[in-house]
């Protein structure tokens, strides 16, 4: 049956800092001895009570995939990337990558110390959303020499990732050949990444005007799979059909073959158009 439970580097119930160890204290007897794992990661100016909701409602899909619940623990993360203040919150993006790293940091440390049944490793499957997946390239630069964890698969949602980062021989290439099996889900209709992403990336000092990694799934030959669902908005991953059964075939799960009505074409440029602001 499914198993879920949360880990937290939260100080505050909104906003930085980030905690030096990942809360309960005890959060490893949750995965240690497990095979299997499952671990979401929410992205940018998302509050816990938010995080809650789309992962309930993601795992809920996911187990709708299959008709009867999944057979593994899945571990819910909490990382402030969120403000009290709501307006703030939403236009301090360039001041969270440093957060995002420094909770990726702190994660992987803490998957560093799992285990597997009888001390052999421990399986891992990662969904990351957003600026998560900042949080995901740090944790899997942590666990990539470790060999009590193997990074079966990572789902990347609308990865607020720059693609000049993730190029050899850039920090975060390393990352990105970590996992066995990487699949990132990218749409052109997405406007923030689209507008919002290149102007924080360009604030924060990354790179000048930067394409995502979610907004057109480049450079294509990082990943084992790219997938376009380019009538997406930036938020539409976790609760519109498709991205749970993405996630379910890699954990195994027998899916049907559907051909989503909201994906075209991919477009393998990487000169930018505006796809409009969708408010």
């Amino acid at each position: 049956m499914t198993r879920t439970f949360e880990v937290s580097v939260r100080v505050n119930s909104a906003g930085p800092p980030v905690r030096d160890e990942v809360y309960p204290v005890d959060a490893a007897s949750q995965l240690n001895g497990s095979a299997t794992a499952l671990m979401l990661i929410h992205g940018y100016n998302v509050s816990t009570s938010d995080a809650r909701k789309v992962y309930s409602g993601f795992i809920e899909a996911m187990n709708a995939v299959k008709g009867t619940k999944l057979n593994l623990p899945i571990c819910q993360f909490m990382w402030p990337g969120d403000e009290s203040n709501l307006i703030w919150s939403t236009v301090s993006y360039a001041g969270k990558i440093d957060v995002a790293l420094d909770s990726g940091r702190v994660l992987g440390e803490f998957l560093s110390q799992l285990h597997g049944p009888g001390g052999s490793p421990i399986n891992l499957y990662i969904v990351a959303h957003s600026l998560g997946n900042r949080v995901l390239m740090a944790l899997l630069n942590r666990v990539r020499n470790e060999t009590s964890v193997v990074v079966q698969s990572v789902t990347m949602m609308a990865a607020a990732v720059p693609v000049e980062l993730v190029v050899y021989p850039q920090p975060f290439f390393r990352s990105c050949m970590t996992p066995r099996r990487s699949l990132v889900l990218h749409s052109i209709a997405d406007w923030v990444l689209g507008t919002v992403f290149p102007i924080g990336e360009t604030i924060h000092g990354d790179a000048i005007m930067p394409t995502a990694v979610g907004w057109l799934g480049l450079p294509t030959s990082n990943w084992t799979e790219h997938k376009p669902y380019n009538t997406f908005q930036h938020g539409h991953y976790w609760s519109k059909p498709g991205p749970s059964s993405d996630v379910a075939r890699l954990l195994g799960v027998s899916t049907p073959r559907i051909t989503a009505s909201n994906s075209i074409p991919s477009r393998e440029t990487q000169i930018r158009k505006s796809p409009g602001l969708g408010l």
